[in-house]
């Protein structure tokens, strides 16, 4: 069957929002840079070039940190368009706070690793310890969770709870300062796991909302035509 499109246009208009807000984050971002660049005179080549590549490292250098920061990303990207989709049924509607508050707090998980938040930026620059930066993550995500059980439960708990137990590992070890070399394999292994557990745990959520809107949404119809 043929579907009609919409004429350019109205196509254009369904955009432009989006559009503009792409080029004002990135222009802001750009400026951002600048005025870092104008205070502390950093070459715009330390803010454009990989990190490995400005070391001339080999490819493979931080891989598995790399992937764990896609892994946040996904998990993020997963909660946050789950809550987009979902419509505005009762059970939507919580399942939509939960989504939203999960994928803010992935995102932000996401940043911190890219960036070395709770490992250097907030420890060197701000003077909080690194374990009082774990801890603060620690409470925030376990205080969520007994806010929301019940959505938690509703959800594969069992995904969630492999998640914690794996991320957990390397926050211990590295409170605990092991530092050898298959030790930090693997603890890096184990919080990959962790993330990825994660990530398909937010992405069983989003479809979990979104089979129950679905589900709610024939019997709204009938209440209404009643």
């Amino acid at each position: 069957m043929h579907t009609p499109h919409n004429p350019p246009a109205t196509q254009l208009r369904r955009s432009a929002s989006a559009i503009l807000a792409v080029l004002a984050a990135t222009a802001l971002l750009l400026g951002a840079l600048v005025w870092f660049h104008a205070r502390t005179n950093v070459p715009y080549l330390q803010f454009t070039r990989d990190a490995a590549a400005l070391r001339a490292a080999p490819w493979y250098t931080g891989i598995l940190s790399q992937l764990g920061v896609m892994a946040w990303t996904a998990g993020a990207a997963a909660a946050l368009t789950g809550a987009c989709a979902v419509g505005k049924a009762p059970q939507a509607a919580a399942w939509r706070k939960y989504l939203l508050v999960g994928g803010v707090f992935s995102a932000w998980l996401a940043l911190d690793d890219a960036l070395m938040l709770h490992e250097v930026v907030i420890p060197h620059q701000l003077g909080i310890d690194e374990r009082v930066v774990y801890a603060l993550y620690i409470a925030t995500a376990l205080a969520f969770f007994a806010l929301n059980w019940r959505k938690a439960l509703a959800g594969e708990w069992p995904l969630l709870l492999t998640a914690l137990v794996f991320l957990a590992v390397p926050v211990l070890a590295d409170m605990l300062r092991l530092t050898a070399d298959i030790e930090e394999l693997l603890m890096a292994g184990s919080k990959l796991a962790g993330i990825l557990a994660w990530a398909a745990y937010w992405g069983r959520c989003a479809v979990e909302a979104y089979a129950a809107d679905k589900a709610e949404q024939p019997q709204i119809t009938q209440i209404n035509a009643h």
